[in-house]
């Protein structure tokens, strides 16, 4: 059994009283399960201004996690928050580490950090927890197919790093006392644990017609070179958009409110956000962009926010009978609700309040085991979408 405790501050300036703030909100060290790890989301400046130092030098156990745009736990919601979520448990241990930095691609970090890990454990973890960074030039998809070939196909769940500075240049993972906006970070949950896993993107997991949410052109992706959609039905992403109402001009207008779904031939649906087009007339995503596979585009707003968040979180509630669950939302679903961008953060508060433990973050991309239609379980890296964990 893993039990999780909750804690946060707003105190960016003054690290001794912030951490004195979050420990207040604990329970005493001696009182926990004997085994821990802290998960830590927040502003970049809290990382900066050394809040996350001063808080580890009071506590035993190691933290780790990623920046956030936005992020809530029960007490308090918003964009300037650290949010501290304890996972304690006296049969389930935690393995925490980081890869060395990453440079313009990936070699083999990933796996020198699980083999380092894992080094003399007789037995494979039960899940791992990962913290993946916001690197332009490599897709999260090429962090986690290494993880993949590296445990075996272990469970995978967790987040991109992201904030909300242009260019996301203050984006990081971290580990205890450090940061980087170059490595990974990854627990591995040892022992007897029973994560339930659960995601969506759009409504017609739930029996909602393809017509109803996505637009009725459909296409395929005739090439791609991993996070770039070069082409569709042969010709240049952005002008397929065009096509079909969604760009003018070469320029897509609101990348934030749409959603590209994607279907590959074997049946796994990727749902990607696009991030930017590329002069040649490309669409740079969140995610690796699959070849071949059929395309959809789904509208993105408030109304399809929270109905999937609602969906989703009452999926979860039936499952989870006061346990705890840690939920990733994609930050483009943040971004698509304009001005009213607490909306999603409401609902969850609304739900989950007094209900249960949780901690409710913005990511940059969502990690998540899915289950395919002939059975076989894979994990995912998602845009666009809600993922929860329940522990």
């Amino acid at each position: 059994m893993i039990k999780l405790f909750t804690a946060f501050t707003e105190e960016i300036d003054d690290a001794a009283t912030a951490t004195e703030e979050i420990l207040s909100q604990l329970p005493p060290e001696d009182t926990l399960p004997r085994h821990r790890v802290g998960i830590v989301h927040c502003h970049p400046d809290f990382l900066k201004l050394g809040v996350v130092k001063a808080l580890r030098e009071h506590l035993s156990f190691d933290l780790v996690g990623c920046t956030s745009i936005s992020m809530a736990v029960p007490g308090v919601m918003g964009p300037l928050v650290l949010t501290l979520t304890v996972l304690a448990s006296d049969e389930v241990s935690f393995l925490c580490g980081v890869t060395t930095p990453v440079g313009d691609t990936l070699e083999d970090e990933v796996e020198v950090l699980y083999k380092r890990l894992l080094a003399g454990q007789s037995e494979t973890p039960a899940l791992l927890i990962t913290f993946v960074p916001f690197i332009a030039s490599i897709s999260g998809d090429e962090f986690l197919k290494q993880l993949d070939a590296a445990s075996g196909n272990r469970p995978v769940f967790g987040a991109v790093s992201i904030s909300n500075d242009i260019g996301n240049h203050e984006v990081y993972t971290l580990l205890n006392e450090e940061h980087w906006k170059n490595a990974l970070a990854l627990v591995a949950v040892m022992g007897p644990a029973e994560p339930i896993f659960l995601s969506i993107a759009t409504l017609e997991k739930h029996n909602i017609t393809m017509e109803e949410h996505i637009l009725r052109q459909k296409a395929v992706i005739t090439s791609a070179d991993h996070n770039i959609m070069q082409t569709v039905n042969n010709m240049p992403a952005v002008r397929y958009l065009e096509s079909i109402g969604l760009a003018e001009n070469g320029a897509v207008s609101s990348f934030e409110t749409i959603s590209l779904v994607m279907e590959t031939r074997d049946g796994i649906q990727l749902i990607r956000a696009g991030v930017a087009a590329t002069p040649e007339g490309y669409v740079a995503c969140g995610g690796g962009v699959p070849v071949n596979a059929t395309l959809g585009v789904a509208n993105v707003g408030p109304d399809e926010v929270v109905s999937t968040v609602r969906s989703i979180l009452n999926d979860a509630l039936a499952q989870a009978r006061g346990r705890g669950m840690l939920i990733y939302s994609c930050a483009a679903r943040y971004w698509s609700l304009g001005v009213n961008n607490m909306v999603e953060h409401e609902c969850v508060t609304e739900l989950l309040s007094g209900v249960c433990p949780y901690h409710f973050i913005y990511s940059g991309g969502e990690i998540v085991p899915a289950t395919l239609p002939d059975g076989r379980k894979i994990n995912n890296l998602q845009n666009i979408s809600v993922a929860i964990c329940i522990l």
